[in-house]
């Protein structure tokens, strides 16, 4: 499962490279946010359900 949520993300940005760092800015780095989806037994099928730039990282409650 691992691989193909690594060749999911990999998919993502292959066909948005040429738009992340368009200003060729040098040591720098973007945080991305994933969400997959995993159906049941018996395949496991793996959903890429979003991607985000720049995701929240707050807390929502106090509970999280």
């Amino acid at each position: 499962m691992v691989n193909r949520i690594k060749e999911l993300m990999t998919m993502t940005i292959e066909a948005t490279k040429d738009k992340l760092n368009c200003r060729n800015r040098m040591n720098c780095f973007e945080l991305f946010g994933y969400d997959f989806m995993i159906s049941q037994q018996p395949d496991f099928h793996i959903w890429l359900i979003e991607a985000n730039s720049n995701p929240c990282l707050e807390e929502s409650s106090i509970l999280l």
